[in-house]
């Protein structure tokens, strides 16, 4: 061992092979054989990172509403305050959606074969989708619970620091990159096809590659929903957080220097609103969310 790169004990380091005698019986494969092993082996590698997202997204959930549920400001739960309530919701939607696309991008990776390789696209957006979701979620929970979430008895202190992490290993986040807004968006490459310089220009093909990765994760969750008999109500409210987080996109998209007036046109028409139901909402609120209540509570 050379040096670990890491304050942990994970060992993410450089280390050097001195007088390492190696015989035919240690090859398990050469040429392509082996190039093909070797990547696959960081394909499972991206794919667990989604799972590591997930682990920590989901204790750091309980935690967050456990404590928010019982602290009182201005004579009232902080749970009751409706932007709480909006993050709380918000939060736990993407969470749910997060498992969904992990779990069926698992299916695709079981059912390869040399015709079917779907599973290619499909884990690196769990890579880089399900991770910076993870992002979003602690984003949510700590913008409830604060100060809180610095304590150092507090499992929200790890996991605040450790989820930046996760979108950012094996290269970059980015590399590895709902109707109507989606038709939109086929239209646009169609019609106002990215011109040469654009498609040398990184950023603008960042901005896009948001809108595609957001079509495709979708799809996924739409797939898994109903082998998962997920509840419609928490369908509805994922696609509200997508819808809105398409149009976010768009805006971007359309913010670049580069972007022609044509496709702002199109950027400009995949700017929606999510169909907004306050009892759809309520009832996944009360039903879903603040049920996790006192679900857990860490033993001191």
């Amino acid at each position: 061992m050379i040096k670990n790169v890491v304050h942990s004990q994970s060992f993410v380091a450089e280390y050097e092979l001195r007088d390492y005698p190696i015989t035919d019986e240690d090859i398990l494969s050469r040429g392509e054989e082996a190039w093909n092993a070797a990547l696959n082996t960081v394909n499972i590698g991206k794919y667990n990172l989604g799972w590591a997202s997930i682990g920590i997204c989901t204790h750091a959930m309980y935690e967050a509403i456990h404590h928010a549920a019982h602290r009182r400001l201005y004579s009232m739960a902080v749970t009751d305050f409706p932007h709480v309530k909006r993050l709380f919701t918000d939060a736990y939607a993407r969470l749910v959606a997060m498992k969904l696309v992990a779990l069926r991008a698992a299916d695709y990776m079981r059912s390869a074969t040399p015709e079917d390789r779907r599973y290619l696209l499909y884990n690196p957006v769990v890579k880089m989708k399900v991770t910076t979701q993870g992002e979003d979620v602690i984003n949510h929970l700590w913008d409830v619970i604060a100060a809180k979430g610095f304590e150092k008895d507090m499992f929200f202190e790890l996991a605040a620091r450790e989820i930046r992490s996760l979108p950012k290993l094996e290269g970059t986040v980015h590399v590895n990159i709902l109707v109507e807004q989606a038709e939109f968006f086929k239209t646009m490459l169609a019609e106002a096809t990215p011109t040469q310089d654009q498609e040398r220009d990184t950023d603008w093909l960042l901005a896009v590659g948001e809108i595609f990765t957001q079509i495709v994760y979708a799809q996924l969750v739409l797939e898994n929903t109903e082998i998962y008999a997920i509840d419609q109500d928490v369908v509805d409210e994922i696609f509200d957080v997508a819808v809105r987080d398409m149009a976010r996109f768009a805006v971007v998209l359309h913010g670049k220097a580069a972007t022609t007036p044509e496709q702002g046109e199109y950027c400009q028409a995949m700017i929606r609103k999510p169909a907004g139901d306050d009892v759809r909402y309520e009832r996944v609120w009360q039903d879903h969310v603040y049920a996790l209540r006192d679900a857990y509570k860490m033993a001191p």
